[in-house]
Order: structure tokens, then C-alpha cells, then sequence
């Protein structure tokens, strides 16, 4: 997934982009949402990787259809990637305050919503364990 975000946030041709968003909804069908979800919030906080505006657009964009199917209880505290979770928060809530890209502030405003929407509890916990970090 990740050489698919990173191929899908370049200057490619319209039938390549085309192409790779046939195969994102292919993997959103075809695996199970919680790994989706795992995998993308490893690529968030991974530090070696540095994602361009595009990319992260597209990343978050993939995100938001993902937190469109998941259920409440796939969004949980008490996960094994907690860390990975607070990282990628961290750096969505940063994005919000981008003053390059107006739509990348956007579409990260839109993530935190929808992943309050999905399970106000758990993201009120993130949010609060934020505060202490």
C-alpha cells in the first residue's frame, strides 16, 4: 500500500492514477479493514518516511473511505499499534494548521471528524492522551 500512496501522490498519467485508485478499492474490498487501518497508521508514523502533500492527501482521502466502513469497536484505546495511532494523530492534527495546502488542511479536519464520528470515546482518549505527550 505504501508504493501505492507514494506512486498515486506523483505526476503520473491520468490512466496510471486511474489504475491505482481501481486498486485501492480492490484492497478495501478485499482485506480486512482493521489490518487497512493498522497499515496506514504505520505509514503515518513512520518516521523515514517523508510523504509530500500529495501523498498525504491521498493517504487521508483512503482513510476517510476506510473509516466510512469500519465499526466503532475497529477504533479502539487498547490496541497493539497505540503508538503508531498517537503518532499518526499527532501528525494528521499538525496538518490542519498547514498553511501551504489549504486542502490538505481540509481533508485532515475531515479525518479527525470522522474519526470522532465513528467513536467519540476512544478518540476523546486519544485526543486526551495527546495532551500529556
Amino acid at each position: 500500500m505504501t508504493r501505492l500512496f507514494l506512486k498515486a501522490g506523483s505526476d503520473t498519467l491520468g490512466s496510471i492514477q486511474t489504475r491505482i485508485l481501481k486498486t485501492f478499492e480492490l484492497i478495501r474490498e478485499s482485506f480486512p479493514i482493521d489490518h487497512q487501518f493498522n497499515v496506514i497508521m504505520r505509514l503515518l508514523s513512520d518516521q523515514t518516511q517523508t510523504l509530500n502533500t500529495k501523498v498525504k492527501i491521498a493517504v487521508l482521502q483512503y482513510l476517510s473511505k476506510l473509516i466510512f466502513l469500519m465499526d466503532s469497536s475497529d477504533f479502539t484505546f487498547d490496541r497493539p499499534n497505540n503508538h503508531d495511532i498517537q503518532t499518526a494523530l499527532v501528525k494528521i492534527v499538525s496538518w490542519t494548521a498547514d498553511i501551504k495546502s489549504s486542502d490538505l488542511r481540509k481533508i485532515s479536519q475531515d479525518t479527525i471528524v470522522d474519526l470522532y464520528n465513528l467513536n467519540s470515546n476512544e478518540m476523546t482518549q486519544y485526543l486526551n492522551q495527546l495532551r500529556k505527550t
